[in-house]
């Protein structure tokens, strides 16, 4: 099927790459030049290896000149332009007392610009709009902007930045939304359905039929499609704030967060699944920490009963911040800097947009000129500085293979929410949450 990107960033180019690579006959477009570069390159400078690996096998996206050219091409249009937050609701300093929406503005201009371009070429295409909103945003900003000649999808992704290519292709569901009274929306949607249909479902045996499962299509109104995929976040923030508020009930009774979580990842019944359940650092990326925030600002919005998504990020803030005394407690008793390893909030990436590891820095930055904080990350800084040298109280703030592999000068205390630093004769190693344990941690 012929389709177009519009919106090749850090998700638009790699998961258009993974469809182009089942078959589809894409292209994609972007204001910025780096996404051609890209394709003629063929160098992905992020760290995603799914995208690398297919521009290696010579999978081709070629870029347009213009979003005119990309509507040309397509039968379907997908709009993946950010629907971005203000830096001051990113995740990485403390919550605002004022909340925010999302800023629409980008996208309702790609959407005009996509709407204008069917109409002057007088071309019907379907335009799935695969940006985040906050429900009703879609009939209120961007319905105005089509007409007879667009025909509008909500179909917005569960996808991570280090992993876009491998959730593109391997989702657990497809999410569509779209307006069942409309004719052109009715006929919309099955084009789309069949668009992932072909690039997803398992691929066919000799006999003809499927060799394995085929992926679930969920169909809902526009609104209900966008509450899914902000609450998805919420579902995965919850597990994590619950898993860390454990993390700190069990360092301060003696229990082990591990044995507890390990236990409840059994319940799958109930409560899914291990994933996002393990005590660390709380959530980060580009997604949980302001969909919360906006969600917040919804709250308020509608006159919610109570603001469950402000409660969850004041309580990644706090947990934060107790990490944070645990590690000054130990500074001020040794006399001790204290140095973060890490920023990213992923780990083996140099991804660190809403990084609960910057949010520490920033809430130690606080406190004053003592004890003295440094922060380090080689993923994205490079070789060691001279700091990670000398004794200090070590926080293990990206889980990052490396960290564990070190060897830290005799005298210095590790401080690990992740519970997975070795012992090491002559330092103090402070595995949060890991008291007395009746059984080994699971991999």
């Amino acid at each position: 099927m012929k389709a177009s990107m519009i919106g090749c960033g850090k998700l638009g180019y790699p998961v258009a790459l993974a469809w182009a690579s089942r078959g589809h006959d894409m292209v994609g477009y972007d204001v910025s030049p780096h996404a051609k570069a890209i394709t003629l390159s063929r160098k992905y400078p992020n760290r995603e290896p799914g995208a690398q690996k297919l521009l290696d096998a010579g999978v081709w996206l070629p870029i347009v000149n213009t979003v005119e050219d990309a509507v040309a091409h397509a039968d379907v249009v997908f709009i993946a332009v950010q629907t971005p937050h203000l830096p001051e609701y990113e995740g990485i300093t403390r919550m605002p007392d004022a909340r925010a929406d999302f800023d629409y503005e980008a996208l309702k201009g790609v959407v005009g610009a996509v709407a204008l371009a069917a109409l002057e070429l007088k071309k019907h295409v379907s335009v799935v709009v695969i940006s985040t909103c906050l429900p009703g945003t879609c009939d209120r900003e961007l319905r105005p902007l089509f007409n007879q000649y667009t025909h509008f999808v909500y179909a917005p992704m569960f996808i991570a930045q280090g992993t876009v290519v491998e959730d593109a292709l391997k989702p657990e569901f497809i999410l569509l939304g779209y307006d069942k009274d409309r004719e052109d929306e009715r006929r919309a949607i099955e084009v789309v359905r069949k668009f992932f249909t072909d690039a997803l479902d398992s691929p066919l045996a000799s006999n003809g039929e499927r060799t394995g499962k085929q992926i679930p299509h969920c169909l809902m109104s526009v609104v209900s499609a966008e509450l899914t995929k902000v609450y998805y976040n919420v579902y995965l923030g919850i597990k994590i704030v619950a898993a860390n508020v454990g993390m700190e009930i069990a360092h301060k009774t003696g229990a082990n967060i591990d044995d507890v979580t390990n236990a409840l990842g059994h319940a799958t019944d109930r409560i899914i699944s291990k994933k996002y359940m393990s005590g660390g650092m709380g959530d980060g990326g580009g997604c949980h920490p302001r969909d919360q925030i906006a969600l917040s600002w919804l709250a308020e919005e509608l006159d919610l009963s109570f603001d469950l998504f402000g409660a969850m990020i004041e309580a990644r803030e706090k947990g934060t911040e107790w990490l944070g005394d645990l590690c000054l407690t130990e500074a001020v008793r040794y006399s001790l800097p204290i140095v973060i390893l890490g920023k990213a909030y992923k780990r083996g990436t140099d991804l660190t947009t809403g990084s609960p590891a910057v949010l520490l820095k920033n809430l130690l930055a606080e406190v004053g000129r003592f004890p003295r904080v440094e922060q380090w990350d080689p993923h994205v800084d490079g070789e060691s500085p001279l700091f990670v040298d000398k004794p200090a109280v070590f926080f293990i703030g990206s889980d990052h293979d490396e960290f564990y592999q070190m060897k830290f000068v005799q005298g210095s205390v590790v401080v690990d929410p992740w519970g997975k630093m070795a012992d090491q004769e002559g330092v103090q190693v402070m595995r949060v949450g890991r008291g007395s344990s009746g059984a080994q941690k699971e991999n």
